[in-house]
């Protein structure tokens, strides 16, 4: 499942921005797929906010019955294609790249985290220091994991 569309981050976005509504998840049907999207107590879907940067649809396994439509999502990944095909096949229109964590080959955030390290330590002090710099200027960060 799409990151946008899992509970976690819901629960996270909701606090961050809407800390008086409770938001939900609802699945809504768009050129024959459902897309699940954090959605407002009135039925209004979000399908577009600063930091979420793309919708996919649901897999048919766990897509329900829906009769609530959308006319279109500004920001959605109908596919996903290797590094290799992209450059290989010459994908570059009409795609628009953007990043793809496979969730399903980490079994925990420690092991991501770990697998992160272990392709560039520059990475994680870097976000280290990023953090470090946010809580100086704002106010104290706090993770959801």
């Amino acid at each position: 499942m799409n990151l946008y569309s899992s509970t976690p981050f819901i629960e996270a976005f909701n606090k961050a921005y809407f800390p008086e509504v409770q938001l939900h998840l609802e699945e809504f049907a768009l050129q024959g797929q459902v897309w699940r999207l954090p959605t407002f107590p009135d039925g209004k879907p979000i399908t577009k906010w600063q930091f979420i940067d793309f919708f996919e649809p649901v897999s048919p396994s766990q897509a329900k019955t829906t009769n609530k439509t959308l006319p279109y999502i500004p920001n959605a990944c109908h596919g996903v294609v290797t590094a290799k095909e992209w450059f290989y096949h010459n994908l570059f229109i009409p795609y628009e790249p953007s990043p793809l964590i496979n969730w399903n080959n980490f079994a925990s955030w420690d092991q991501f985290t770990n697998y992160i390290k272990s392709k560039s330590s520059k990475l994680v002090s870097d976000s280290k220091r990023r953090k470090s710099k946010l809580e100086k200027e704002v106010k104290s960060v706090e993770s959801i994991q």
